[in-house]
């Protein structure tokens, strides 16, 4: 029976904080348009530039999840009302789904142009 309830509270936890992994981020839509004025040459800088900056938003959202989920955690054990206002990592998630999907914006301009 104890087994049963720890179960249940923890899909119950877990279950009630908005943060997502990184993993779990999907790219935002970006228009190819956005980049028509950019040379192959361009496109692929741009390409270079996100890619460098991904594992860092990637590590963000990552360390924002983990901080939230163990915060969430004890903010259930201690005061658990208060685990309903977890604000999450949606700032992060924001910045890597749009990088997301800037750089398949690029890979569909850079396809049209057969760079």
């Amino acid at each position: 029976m104890k087994k049963k309830i720890s179960v249940g509270l923890f899909f119950l936890c877990s279950a009630c904080s908005n943060a997502e992994s990184a993993k779990e981020v999907q790219a935002t839509y970006v228009p190819s348009g956005t980049y028509n004025g950019y040379s192959c040459k361009e496109l692929a800088l741009e390409a270079d530039r996100i890619i460098l900056s991904t594992p860092q938003l990637s590590a963000a959202v990552d360390e924002k999840y983990r901080k939230d989920k163990g915060a969430e955690l004890v903010t259930w054990i201690l005061f658990w009302p208060a685990a309903f206002a977890m604000e999450g990592n949606a700032d992060e998630v924001r910045q890597l789904a749009n990088a997301k999907g800037r750089l398949e914006a690029i890979e569909v301009k850079m396809k049209l142009k057969k760079c």
